[in-house]
């Protein structure tokens, strides 16, 4: 499950085993698809981006982050925007083990990145990185954003692990 991205008034999601975004405009209600070369060479997440494009991260031995250039037809293509090395980030330990991009919160500028039993997020602010949970294979992350006010409840992370699923 990879979730979809909102962007304007277009919904984008990803298509399994494919290299095409599927498009889908909420005003017109055309569907088409976007030609995605790098997002069949692993595991991606979608997002918009702050100046309103379609974005995609992914991890090699870096979390690369790319944005969508709308040109005229058949010009349009993927830009490198932004890089970050894990190697810097994560604990050594980690860096040795696969790692995946699961999730991105665009309005606190929060990526997910998963090894096979560790969660960690990765604050594109600060380029700090904080375990999340350990002990659990997590596939996708969804986060869920809400507010809190002080002094009537604790804040709770939810999540379903993947035994359950």
């Amino acid at each position: 499950l990879v979730p979809g991205a909102l962007v304007g008034n277009v919904l984008y999601f990803v298509l399994d085993f494919s290299d095409r975004i599927l498009k889908y405009n909420l005003d017109t209600r055309e569907i088409s698809a976007v030609c995605d070369p790098y997002a069949c060479y692993g595991k991606v997440v979608l997002m918009a981006m702050e100046d309103g494009r379609l974005g995609f991260a992914r991890v090699e031995s870096r979390l690369l982050m790319w944005s969508r250039e709308d040109g005229p037809g058949k010009d349009d293509g993927w830009v490198q925007s932004k890089v970050i090395n894990l190697e810097a980030l994560l604990p050594v330990e980690v860096i040795s083990r696969p790692l995946e991009v699961v999730g991105f919160a665009y309005s606190v500028g929060l990526f997910f990145v998963a090894t096979v039993d560790c969660l960690f997020s990765v604050d594109l602010m600060s380029s700090q990185a904080n375990k999340v949970i350990e002990g659990y294979d997590v596939y996708s992350v969804v986060p869920l954003m809400s507010f809190y006010t002080p002094g009537t409840d604790e804040l709770m992370m939810v999540f379903l692990p993947s035994q359950l699923c």
